[in-house]
């Protein structure tokens, strides 16, 4: 499936036969469902920018001993909250040019955001000169740093999106990640003038559920999986091994459903393949 550049597509199917296929899913941006559908190979998506918890993978009609994984590339953090904004895709800098000019003219950036166990969000709203008057990337990104520390909140981290090469930057959608220990985000906005065609307030959010004993949830939904005899794999994790992986799958089955394993397990320094942790805690599991 290559490494394919979309934005607001909210559900993505995939139908895989003749092989194991992979999706390299960096530059998808505001992808709600992965649908896994009428299948008999396994199937490898990577490098999803998210949350598990503001996503579902959806397997339906898939043949014995075909396998889902799914590999998330910020990791999740019980302890840290993300929130990613994007705008149009002709917008965007090459990886490592900070100095690059700055085609897009922010007004103001908006968010609400609060402490881990705090009751209320505060609504935060980011509006300064030096925020509208920014030539450069690196000038931007400063001034909404900046800006973010003059409204009280300096444990809040600004960058770019890192985590591609300049060849795919330049048809990635632009991004700028606000994130935080102990914080959780919501409702982040642009108020954006575009000397580019583009979306003036594309947005999406990336927020780990903090609600749930922190507690880091995926949303699986299975129908029609396997056969009597045997069955299919799924793994929903990180990219990184730094990263921990997801402790409860939330999982809805319709009709006949035969799993060989339901795993969160992640590559890394402790292990790798059958030796690698595993980090699942619970499952919930509703259906027919």
């Amino acid at each position: 499936f290559g490494r394919p550049t979309t934005q607001n597509i909210h559900e993505v199917q995939l139908e895989v036969d003749g092989g194991t296929a992979n999706l390299d899913a960096q530059n998808m941006s505001g992808v709600e469902q992965f649908t896994y559908t009428d299948s008999d190979e396994n199937l490898i998506v990577e490098n999803i920018f998210g949350q598990p918890d503001t996503q579902t993978h959806r397997l339906q009609n898939i043949q014995p001993n075909s396998d889902y994984t799914a590999l998330y590339d910020s990791g999740f953090d019980r302890d840290v909250g993300t929130l990613v904004l994007t705008i149009g895709s002709d917008a965007t800098p090459e990886l490592g040019e900070d100095d690059a000019e700055n085609n897009i003219r922010i007004n103001e950036v908006s968010f609400q955001v609060r402490e881990v166990g705090a009751e209320e969000y505060e609504e935060v709203v980011l509006s300064t000169q030096a925020i509208q008057d920014a030539d450069t990337y690196a000038d931007l990104r400063e001034a909404i740093d900046q800006a973010a520390t003059d409204a009280g909140w300096d444990e809040i981290d600004v960058d770019l999106r890192e985590n591609q090469s300049a060849e795919t930057q330049q048809s990635a959608p632009y991004q700028i990640t606000l994130s935080g220990e102990n914080l959780d985000f919501q409702e982040g906005r642009w108020d954006a003038d575009l000397d580019v065609p583009g979306d003036s307030d594309t947005v999406t959010r990336q927020s780990v559920d903090l609600d749930r004993e922190g507690m880091i949830i995926s949303n699986v939904e299975l129908e029609s999986v396997g056969s009597t005899s045997q069955g299919s794999e799924v793994n929903i994790a990180a990219n990184d091994g730094s990263y921990r992986g997801v402790d409860r799958f939330e999982v809805e089955t319709e009709g006949f459903v035969n799993l060989e394993s339901l795993m969160s397990r992640t590559n890394n320094s402790e292990g790798t393949g059958d030796d690698a942790p595993h980090y699942l805690q619970e499952v919930e599991l509703t259906g027919e």
